[in-house]
């Protein structure tokens, strides 16, 4: 900016002051509300200006997110394979019994319990593998385990290094 138009600025921001003091305030509060939108207006376009200015220059990133639905994360693929591989097996061949270890949070106090469950061992009937004693007027065919059991299992399996795993760790190949 020039000097000479530096002081023909201050000037008339002068002349506008001046000119303020003047008004009454219904005015001054018209005058307020039109500078506050013009204010926003600049600022809004300057923004937008400014966005379009770093979309081109700039090459696009690829944004991180969640993983497609279904799609199992690298980390997980093996440790996943794992728990489905203890189902099969104890589906085909039964179990030993094994400890879930569970969380309950009470609401009221908000302290954390841990309880431990023990799990029964499973026999065969009709052809199936189902836990013991599990034959109920609920259930005549017994309960079979399911995947959310299996994976406490696997983790058990797992930490006693069960001869299953070692069998598992020789066939799994990774994907």
């Amino acid at each position: 900016m020039s000097k000479a138009t530096a002081t023909a600025t201050a000037t008339a921001t002068d002349d506008i002051i001046n000119a303020l003091k003047q008004l009454d305030t219904p005015q001054l509060f018209k005058i307020l509300k039109a500078a506050l939108a013009e204010v926003e207006k600049s600022h809004k376009s300057h923004k937008n200006q400014k966005r379009t200015e770093n979309t081109t220059d700039t090459p696009s990133k690829k944004k991180t997110g969640s993983q497609p639905k279904g799609a199992v994360p690298p980390q997980l693929r093996k440790p996943r394979a794992w728990v489905e591989y203890t189902l099969k097996n104890a589906q085909e061949n039964g179990w030993d019994s094994f400890t879930i270890a569970q969380k309950k949070k009470d609401k009221e106090t908000g302290t954390t319990t841990e309880e431990l469950i023990e799990m029964p061992a499973s026999v065969l009937h009709n052809g199936t593998y189902i836990y013991k004693d599990s034959i109920t007027e609920k259930t005549p065919e017994g309960r079979p385990i399911i995947h959310k059991e299996a994976m406490s299992l696997s983790k058990h399996l797992k930490q006693t290094n069960h001869p299953s795993y070692t069998e598992f760790e020789a066939s799994y190949t990774e994907q």
